[in-house]
């Protein structure tokens, strides 16, 4: 499977799920060999996205190949993975409960829950305006420490090694989300936090320093 097709298939997995949709959501891998970022072009169906459609990049943003216009928000992935070069992937989705703790514009820190691991804590950046740098203003202090992101009043940004492994991370924290807000509602916002939960930090952050 080469890189636009490993593309287009996370990009349908993604719809398929409502993490994103003709208007709402980008997704790129970069190849830093080659010099080239694959990104999900702008106005386009995710599920019906082709090969030929695939916006092709080099590292200054000028389109390559591609027969639809590139993303709008190119940038912001560009900038993802130049503070993250451990990753190759990026996903930028708007997914209803991320979008939803967006829009709260505040940290989302559950320690009811292991998938939470994952991300060690969501921060959410400030507003910014969609198709500009102000989208993802701090994202450099924050994408360091955490894979995933909350974009303010727009949705979450993931990174990943490689696009599986951001899109399985973003799976997992999103429905884990979805039962948090449901434990929260049924139990009149009280949940049960896991009691060792900074210890399981400590040992997640200890397994990520010795890979």
């Amino acid at each position: 499977m080469n890189t636009k097709q490993e593309l287009i298939r996370i990009s349908k997995l993604l719809e398929q799920k409502g993490f994103t949709n003709a208007f709402q959501g980008n997704i790129s891998i970069i190849d830093r060999n080659l010099g080239k970022l694959f990104i999900t072009p702008s106005g386009t169906r995710k599920l019906t996205l082709t090969e030929e459609e695939v916006a092709v990049l080099d590292m200054d943003g000028k389109q390559l190949e591609g027969t639809v216009k590139k993303s709008s928000e190119y940038k912001m992935h560009l900038a993802a993975l130049q503070y993250r070069p451990d990753c190759t992937a990026v996903i930028h989705c708007h997914s209803v409960y991320l979008t939803a703790f967006s829009m709260l514009g505040e940290t989302v820190d559950p320690k009811c829950h292991e998938e939470f691991l994952l991300t060690r804590g969501i921060p959410c950046l400030p507003w910014g305006k969609g198709g500009t740098s102000d989208i993802y203003k701090g994202l450099e202090e924050q994408i360091k420490y955490h894979d995933i992101v909350l974009l303010g009043n727009h949705g979450a940004l993931c990174v990943g090694s490689d696009l599986e492994k951001a899109f399985k991370v973003l799976e997992a924290v999103d429905n884990t989300l979805r039962a948090w807000v449901l434990a929260m509602q049924i139990g009149n916002g009280k949940v049960v936090d896991i009691p060792i939960w900074d210890e399981l930090i400590k040992q997640k952050e200890k397994a990520i320093h010795n890979l």
